[in-house]
């Protein structure tokens, strides 16, 4: 008899005789302790061969560059090195015991991956708890400082995670695709990025989508959530005291190595369509917040979470904690400016007014979640 622990459980142990010969088959029915075969006819509740998920055809790959956005296979018994048990709940290939690795959500099928060690998924940043100083009072930020963003006020946050780059259009057609996300954005050519099937633009920042499409996203496919107005601007400007005006800082005044936006009367991507740039494209850091995040200003506008409210601001004077304006309005926010605006319009503290149902092609998103 030999007996071996069982992964997951100390104490426990799994023991068995030896077979007699090597076609002998494990308790478990497999010549090698895997879980049995249910044979070349028999399918399982999704109509794979063996109960796994549906396999989307040799040619078919997941988020990581396939033609179609499907999901990863993670082989015919979806195993771990181990020989155990694939624990993978929302179907993407990673979970406890897998063979392509931990899973830092095993909820949301767009998160991949192990955490990092700040409990956010690879290709986020960390915000930490604390202050920082939203909006700004009149004279301030070289005398451009508009009604609306006033007053200057401390706000105290909880910590949380905020994608570096703007979704692009190959992840918002993974999450399509995988049949979770069902928006349509406008697909008319020209600045708007979406087709109906993928092309040159997959890595650019998915445009003509709504606040609600873009909300479906972060929730279903990322497990978090549309940023309100002060988690986005608080990962675009930084912790206490900082009252920046850009990104990068109060200066230098933005340039097309540091934002994409529209500058002594030329774009930054000059080749039309599109006028975007694919998310990320700065490889140096002269843009980016203090948090590493890119894009925060220019590219695309970027929908929050709160409706717009003129006077919001003066509710808060006093500070607040984790503000988000609930309250019915016709309109949403946006912030961050884009490829078609001067840098008055980039500024940290900027904030847009749109009808959430618009899908303009200056407009794109990006998700935060818990960590």
């Amino acid at each position: 008899m030999q007996c071996l622990p069982v992964p997951g459980n100390p104490g426990l142990e799994r023991c068995y005789v030896e077979a007699p010969n090597q076609d002998a088959a494990l308790p478990d029915g497999g010549p090698d302790g895997s879980l049995p075969d249910a044979g070349p006819d028999a399918s399982g509740p999704d109509g794979g061969p063996d109960g796994s998920l549906p396999d989307a055809g040799p040619d078919a790959s997941g988020p990581d560059g396939g033609p179609d956005g499907s999901l990863p296979d993670a082989g015919p018994d979806a195993s771990g090195p181990d020989g155990g048990a694939c624990v993978d709940s929302d179907g993407d290939g990673y979970g406890e015991g897998c063979a392509l690795g931990p899973d830092c959500d095993d909820q949301a099928p767009g998160v991949t991956g192990a955490c990092q060690g700040n409990g956010c998924p690879v290709g986020w940043a960390y915000i930490p708890a604390g202050n920082f100083e939203m909006g700004c009072n009149s004279g301030e930020l070289d005398g451009t400082c508009l009604t609306n963003e006033q007053p200057r006020h401390t706000v105290t946050m909880t910590a949380y995670c905020m994608e570096l780059t703007e979704v692009s259009v190959g992840a918002y057609r993974a999450c399509k695709n995988a049949g979770v996300c069902t928006g349509t954005p406008t697909a008319s050519g020209g600045s708007y990025n979406w087709t109906a099937a993928p092309d040159a633009r997959e890595a650019h920042p998915i445009n003509g989508i709504n606040w609600s499409e873009s909300r479906e996203y972060c929730q279903s496919w990322m497990g978090g959530d549309l940023p309100s107005e002060a988690q986005w601007e608080k990962a675009a400007r930084g912790g206490p005291g900082d009252t920046r005006k850009y990104p990068w800082g109060s200066t230098p005044e933005p340039d097309c190595t540091r934002a994409n936006g529209y500058f002594n009367s030329t774009y930054c991507n000059a080749t039309y369509p599109p006028y975007t740039w694919p998310v990320g494209y700065l490889t140096t850091t002269s843009g980016d917040s203090p948090y590493g995040l890119k894009d925060m200003s220019g590219n695309v506008w970027e929908w929050v979470q709160d409706y717009y409210l003129d006077t919001f601001y003066q509710q808060c004077s006093s500070g607040c904690t984790d503000p988000l304006n609930t309250g019915s309005a016709s309109h949403r926010v946006l912030r961050g400016g884009c490829y078609h605006r001067d840098p008055s319009s980039l500024r940290v503290v900027r904030r847009g007014i749109i009808d959430p149902t618009d899908r303009d092609n200056a407009i794109g998103f990006r998700c935060r979640r818990t960590p």
